[in-house]
């Protein structure tokens, strides 16, 4: 929990593979414009632990956990956007 406090995605909260899964699908829910700043191949993950912003956000019966995943434009010249 301390990691998610602090801003980063911890590889023991979500491992690799799930990661992935996450992602993709994600980019198959963005406008036609915007790409995943890092790929979705299995061995790009370990760029999205140091790109990924983790938020926290709970009251009294619920937690979640909200990931902020840089996008680009490649369009644009490769703007990152979250």
């Amino acid at each position: 929990m301390q990691c998610v406090l602090q801003g980063r995605l911890p590889i023991s909260m979500i491992n690799p593979a799930i990661l992935r899964d996450l992602l993709r699908n994600v980019s198959l829910h963005l406008p036609s414009n915007y790409e995943l700043a890092g790929g979705n191949k299995l061995e790009d993950m370990h760029l999205y632990y140091d790109l990924i912003n983790v938020a926290m956000l709970g009251d009294r019966h619920n937690m979640r956990i909200v990931l902020s995943v840089p996008l680009i434009q490649p369009s644009k010249g490769f703007r990152y956007i979250t």
